[in-house]
C-alpha cells in the first residue's frame, strides 16, 4: 500500500477514411426583428414607410451606415465634428431623425452617431419613416 505506480498507455494513430460530407441548408423563417422588419416592409396597408433590404445593401457602396439612408427621399446626412465619415442623419430642412437601432432610440449627437455604433455589413435592413404619421406606433 501507498505505491505509486506509473502506467504509460500508447494508442496507435491511424486515420479512418470518411466518405465526403455535403451540407445544404436552407435559408430559415426569419425571427425577432428582422421579421417585424420584413412583416412591415411586405404590408400592403403600411402608410408610407421606404426600405432598404440586406441585398441591396450588400450592393451599395456605402462606406457608413449613415449612408444608407441617402438615396431615400426626404433623408440626408450632416457630418458632425469635422471627422470625415461621421455623419448624423437629418431629415427635412436639417432636423435630427430619430434613429431606432434593434427597436431602441438612438439619440444623435456629435460624439454618439449611428456610424460609432454599427457595421454597415451588420446591417439587416433599414427602414425610413419621413413623417411620424407613416412610422409604425412602437416608434
Amino acid at each position: 500500500m501507498g505505491e505509486i505506480l506509473d502506467v504509460e498507455i500508447r494508442l496507435g494513430v491511424e486515420a479512418i477514411p470518411l466518405e465526403p460530407l455535403e451540407v445544404l441548408a436552407r435559408r430559415s423563417p426569419m425571427h425577432g426583428r428582422i421579421a417585424r422588419f420584413e412583416s412591415r416592409m411586405n404590408d400592403p396597408g403600411r402608410a408610407g414607410g421606404y426600405f432598404i433590404t440586406e441585398q441591396e445593401i450588400d450592393g451599395r457602396m456605402m462606406s457608413t451606415p449613415s449612408r444608407l439612408v441617402l438615396t431615400e427621399p426626404s433623408t440626408g446626412v450632416s457630418p458632425v465634428g469635422g471627422a470625415f465619415g461621421r455623419s448624423v442623419i437629418t431629415l427635412r430642412r436639417g432636423c435630427l431623425a430619430q434613429v431606432y437601432v434593434d427597436g431602441v432610440r438612438m439619440r444623435q449627437t456629435e460624439q454618439h452617431t449611428v456610424d460609432d455604433i454599427l457595421d454597415t455589413e451588420l446591417v439587416g435592413g433599414v427602414g425610413v419613416y419621413p413623417s411620424p404619421y407613416t412610422a409604425p406606433i412602437e416608434y
